[in-house]
């Protein structure tokens, strides 16, 4: 039988080698980290430690007391021994809750994890940027409590698909100063209340129109028409967002058209050449409807599916005359895509989740039944299914402003003509325009931009002067798209869709950009050339 002194021996041996065990790494972090006050270092040190030293003791003590029994021990630690015993269980006892608790503050933290990620979802959708070490706005944490509340409460829609949901809104929206939307700072709640309970022949609402807003606060309007019915039930409050945008009341106004190829002159030989040495892009681009459908953010996927089949048979007089194919966006060869992405002529660029496109349902199954048509230099394109049913975008890199209207024409024409084939036009009304998912393109639905090098030395007002003096808008390009070298790169677009035709807007353009180019000085090149 273990003697009481072997016992003691043993155990005072196991308690020198635990300490020691602790404090030779103390003294390697002495040494390494040569702390200024090494006697606090120490205390700090020892006592963090003191509570596995401890347990290790006693645990060695249990074990000699089961090994050998508890009369091998000295007769003065059985009392010692009993406490050892009790303290044990009772840490037993406080370890089973602990785990409970940790268990249960698991749960907690997964719970206001999954609620910090739906909160900075919602953040990231409605393209609110903020730093993830502040705290979100209090106001913006109401609103999007409250919103969310309104998506918990809303009935489902046959418009609904697993990505989407559309809201019933039981209240206008309670917009905050981080709201910057036309919707957000024109919408009454007298016109709320007034409209909120109408619902289109389509199925289309009042919550559905406005539901991008209430989503996406960095958007400039807000506001998503969904069919044809909309400017009539909705028109109270479509009207002063689209005057807001046109600076006109366009229920005053009478819609215009024009895509006819004489109606833009062509330039003389000495203009044409010297605008061919300073624009690099021209882009012209039509947005459009097809009558009897609904708008893209009021489509069912099966409608959607008859818009796609009705165009693949559309485009067939475009893949004749010009070449090309109508693909599927599912089926783009990247090669094509890796060509008119940088041209800003990619439909996956328009379904981002901080875009109108996105944040009012129109993006709903993507890319089902998406498709594109492109010629076969790539200079021309049509999308279909985006954010309108029909896009078409033609580039042109020479600085052929004429040339780009001339293929616009004949990609439009043609367009236009095998549409009406198919007993079907493109939905318009008499004072709007043609009828287009965003108010902002209300008219002609027609937009026209080119980009100009500028040499550094004219001054950026000069340039702005000669685009505002034809209803253009020119400004200087972000710095990414600058090239340096004593250029300035500029971009000219147009500004208003409205009371306008199409072909009114690229003669605009063309005459703004030899406005700007006559600014330049004559090239030195060229006064050699008389000699």
């Amino acid at each position: 039988m273990t003697s009481p002194e072997a016992v003691r021996v043993r155990l005072e041996g196991y308690a020198r080698g635990k300490i020691a065990s602790i404090l030779q790494p103390l003294s390697e972090r002495l040494l390494v980290e040569q702390p200024v006050d090494p006697v606090a270092f120490m205390v700090r040190y020892l006592t963090a430690e003191r509570s596995d030293l401890r347990s290790a003791v006693a645990d060695e003590t249990i074990a000699v007391a089961d090994e050998a029994g508890k009369e091998a021990l000295p007769t003065e630690d059985h009392p010692l021994l009993d406490r050892i015993w009790d303290l044990k269980h009772r840490n037993e006892v406080l370890d089973r809750l602990r785990r409970k608790d940790a268990k249960r503050l698991e749960v907690q933290n997964e719970e206001l994890q999954a609620r910090i990620e739906f909160l900075e979802g919602k953040l990231n959708n409605a393209g609110i940027e903020y730093d993830t070490r502040e705290p979100v706005p209090p106001e913006m944490m109401t609103f999007l409590d409250w919103e969310a509340g309104q998506l918990d409460a809303s009935p489902e829609d046959d418009k609904d698909d697993e990505g989407f949901q559309y809201r019933s809104y039981t209240e206008i929206p309670p917009f905050t100063k981080l709201h910057g939307s036309m919707v957000a700072s024109l919408l009454k709640e007298d016109d709320f209340n007034k409209h909120v309970k109408l619902t289109t022949s389509t199925g289309f609402t009042l919550s559905n129109m406005i539901q991008a807003a209430a989503t996406g606060p960095n958007l400039p309007v807000g506001l998503c028409i969904g069919d044809e019915d909309c400017l009539a039930m909705f028109g109270g409050i479509i009207a002063p967002i689209a005057q807001a945008l046109h600076g006109k009341d366009l229920n005053k106004s009478h819609h215009v058209t024009d895509v006819t190829l004489e109606s833009v002159p062509i330039p003389d030989d000495e203009t044409h050449d010297l605008l061919s040495e300073r624009i690099f892009a021209i882009t012209l681009k039509a947005h459009r409807s097809i009558s009897g459908f609904p708008l893209a953010a009021g489509i069912t996927s099966a409608q959607r599916a008859e818009v796609a089949s009705l165009m693949r048979d559309t485009a067939r007089p475009l893949v004749k005359a010009l070449g090309g194919e109508f693909a599927e966006l599912s089926e783009l060869d990247p090669n094509i895509e890796e060509v008119i992405e940088p041209l800003g002529m990619c439909m996956e660029a328009t379904v981002k989740e901080t875009t109108m496109t996105h944040l009012s349902g129109a993006a709903r199954g993507w890319p089902a039944d998406r498709a594109l048509w492109y010629d076969k230099s790539l200079t021309s394109v049509v999308h279909v299914n985006g954010l309108d049913h029909i896009s078409i975008m033609v580039h042109n890199a020479d600085g052929d402003v004429a040339g780009a209207w001339g293929d616009f024409v004949k990609v439009y024409g043609l367009l236009e003509s095998s549409l009406e084939s198919h007993r079907r036009k493109f939905s318009t009304h008499h004072a709007f325009g043609f009828l287009t998912s965003e108010p902002g393109l209300m008219g002609c639905a027609f937009t026209a931009s080119c980009s100009l090098r500028v040499p550094i030395d004219i001054l950026g007002d000069q340039v702005k002067a000669c685009g505002q003096k034809f209803g253009m808008r020119a400004a200087r390009a972000p710095d990414d798209k600058q090239e340096g070298g004593g250029v300035v790169i500029y971009e000219v677009s147009s500004k208003g869709t409205a009371d306008i035709t199409e072909a009114s807007i690229v003669q605009n353009l063309l005459q703004a950009a030899v406005a700007i180019v006559q600014l330049l000085p004559q090239d030195p090149q060229e006064d050699g050339d008389d000699d």
